[in-house]
């Protein structure tokens, strides 16, 4: 691949902030040795996508205006090995009791490569969704194996993108496992990723607008992203303003559970048909010929209403002054069109086809693709939501990007933002419909208890909430939301569940593959060799000898897992007390080796481990000295052996090595 695509990384320590840090190591550890427990072998690489939250701009991203979410920590893992000889898919779940496996056999391309039912709610449709769109993008035909397993942190359910994190991370994993196949083809961008992920997500039966997909693709690290989807898609970094305290992003999960799969056809799909029907009868009351396609958003009906007017800006006015107007006066317009009395309270599906002046299947092929039920439908409070929306979505870049030449201070920068948050969140519970009783009890919490704004956060109708809080009074902050709200509605829960329900991000940087050499790579080794010597040694292994030097690195972590003891193997004079000692021929010359003399009792088992065999010169040492104390080798392990040398030819026990070259 010419062209660079989703970063590849080497140290997880560049997507976590320093508090989250720890523990994610241990996750990412953890899913290696749950890998090679299940499959047998290290996986080649781990792709990795985070939820997002979105700050402000609710439902607006598939009406074609501008958001502007920030990547979470919490994220998708994907732990992949390549197969070059079978196509077949198998993907497993870390929490395997409650989501069962997959395996299937990828049909020809022209048959879609694998069966997603929409109607079926389970786990692994997110990923087919992601694998197929992924393939359709680059027609292969015979892909490679994937023996993959996902680990999620995401919250199911609460507004913070688990799904499109599943999916984002389904088509990176995809994309690196098929990059072999790629031969004089240029790969997708990250840009280009991020569109195939959009398209993907809709074989789950979701009409999203890909905010979630774009977000967690291409987030950059310390901004939030502002992604504007017309004409095209684009995604601008937007720094937070320094201010001393600085500002923090606390989310909260209302526990109220809203699978976008499952209520889709009554919410989330539902919307996107309101706001598709509004649009096309506001085009229509302004004049605004309706495309070839007779599909147009709410975004494309401002534009080609300033167009048509011939709209000039007064001279001196910053672009988000410009936008503010039109926005403003898309407001207006919308009272006049839908404001009336026959259309404010909704319409049935009759008269919203009469409006459209459509059949009811002209109107059904053109906006409906995926399920709805509704016996009214709301284009005036739909309307007013969206264009009011993407009007605090301005304001608040605005903020962000000129509070510090504006020399605001921390209390200016905040009660601006947090204005705004708070009328997003009465505008998608007055007009937009989107809220719930427990996002309202949350979020006037959050404002008692000292955010400057609080919001709901992620499709709504339960989910997550976001509220903007001074840094040095988040513990205090949380600690409230757990006494007042979650001690009341969910007692059950233990403090350390709780640390996974309401806690604050740092923003995240987006889709990685880690292919690298950090704490998690020399998790991978580890693994690989216990796992090894666990399912082909049938005694015990009692003493693990490391040579000088890197089978320092191994050996103890080695011996730590397997309950035995380790002895080192060291150039002679660096041991303390009685030692025994020999020489050993090497590439180059004689050199000595020594052990402590009371390191390996007779009788005990012994693997010697080092990470390099040459010509077997100091692995013949070490087994002299072993031989001395009357230990009994089991094996010689190695992490790569140099064939051509035939080191292994001068040892007596036998010789498994990871690599050879």
């Amino acid at each position: 691949m010419t062209q660079a695509t989703i970063p590849l990384i080497e140290d997880i320590s560049i997507l976590y902030s320093e508090p989250k840090l720890k523990g994610a190591q241990t996750r990412w550890a953890s899913l290696v040795r749950d890998f090679e427990q299940l499959y047998g072998r290290v996986p080649d690489f781990i792709a990795r996508s985070p939820g997002r939250v979105n700050l402000i701009g609710e439902h607006i991203d598939y009406a074609g205006f501008g958001v502007l979410p920030m990547a979470i920590e919490d994220d998708c893992l994907i732990a992949v090995a390549i197969d070059h000889n079978d196509s077949t898919v198998k993907i497993s779940n870390s929490n395997g009791a409650k989501y069962p496996a997959l395996k299937f056999v990828p049909k020809p391309a022209d048959q879609g490569y694998v069966d997603i039912d929409p109607q079926a709610h389970v786990w692994t449709n997110y990923f087919a969704a992601g694998y197929r769109g992924l393939l359709e993008d680059l027609q292969i035909e015979k892909p490679n194996g994937m023996l993959c397993l996902m680990s999620g942190t995401v919250p199911a359910g609460a507004g913070l993108s688990s799904s499109s994190a599943f999916v984002c991370c389904s088509v990176n994993a995809t994309l690196k496992a098929q990059e072999s196949l790629l031969a004089g083809k240029t790969g997708p961008t990250a840009h280009e990723l991020a569109i195939i992920s959009i398209r993907s997500e809709r074989y789950v039966g979701t009409m999203g607008g890909g905010m979630d997909q774009a977000c967690s693709i291409l987030a950059k690290p310390n901004s939030a992203c502002f992604i504007e989807f017309h004409p095209v898609l684009k995604v601008t970094p937007v720094a937070f303003p320094t201010t001393i305290p600085p500002v923090a992003f606390v989310i909260a999960d209302t526990l109220v559970t809203s699978d976008k799969a499952v209520t889709a056809p009554v919410r989330y799909n539902l919307r996107v048909v309101e706001t598709r029907g509004a649009a096309r009868i506001l085009a229509m009351a302004l004049g605004i010929p309706i495309p070839e396609s007779g599909k147009l958003h709410l975004k494309q009906v401002l534009d080609a209403h300033f167009d048509k007017i011939g709209f000039t800006a007064a001279a001196g006015k910053t672009e988000a002054e410009i936008d503010i107007e039109k926005l403003t006066e898309m407001g207006q317009i919308v009272e006049r069109v839908f404001g009336t009395e026959e259309i404010k309270d909704g319409v049935t599906f009759e008269k919203l086809c009469e409006l459209s002046q459509l059949s009811g299947d002209e109107f059904t092929r053109l906006y409906i693709q995926q399920p709805i039920r509704a016996e009214r439908f709301h284009l005036y409070r739909r309307a007013k939501h969206v264009f009011g929306e993407e009007k605090r979505v301005v304001e608040f870049r605005d903020t962000c990007e000129k509070a510090e030449a504006k020399k605001q201070t921390a209390e200016t920068v905040f009660s601006l933002l947090g204005r705004l948050m708070d009328a997003s969140q009465e505008s998608c519970h007055e007009l937009f419909d989107c809220s719930c009783d427990q996002l309202e009890e949350l979020t006037q919490l959050a404002r008692r208890s000292g955010a400057y704004g609080s919001r709901l956060t992620g499709a709504g109708w339960g989910g997550a909430s976001v509220s903007l809080v001074p840094e040095d009074k988040v513990p205090g902050f949380i600690a409230t939301l757990k006494k007042e709200y979650y001690n009341k509605h969910h007692p059950e829960l233990t403090e350390e569940e709780l640390e996974n329900v309401v806690f604050a991000s740092a923003p995240s940087s987006g889709a990685a593959t880690f292919v690298g050499r950090d704490p998690i790579a020399v998790e991978m080794v580890i693994t690989h060799i216990v796992n090894h010597i666990n399912t082909t040694i049938d005694k015990k292994v009692d003493v693990v000898v490391g040579l000088d030097a890197r089978g320092f690195l191994f050996g103890p972590l080695i011996a730590m897992r397997l309950g035995a003891a380790f002895a080192p193997v060291r150039k002679a004079g660096k041991l303390p007390g009685a030692t025994i000692q020999v020489a050993y021929e090497k590439e180059y010359g004689t050199d000595k080796f020594e052990m402590q003399a009371d390191s390996i009792k007779p009788g005990q088992n012994v693997i010697v481990i080092d990470d390099l065999i040459a010509t077997g010169g100091s692995a013949a040492g070490a087994q002299e000295l072993i031989q001395k104390l009357q230990g009994n080798v089991l094996e010689f392990i190695f992490l790569i052996e140099l064939e051509f040398l035939k080191g292994k030819d001068v040892l007596k026990a036998p010789v498994y090595s990871m690599i050879k070259a």
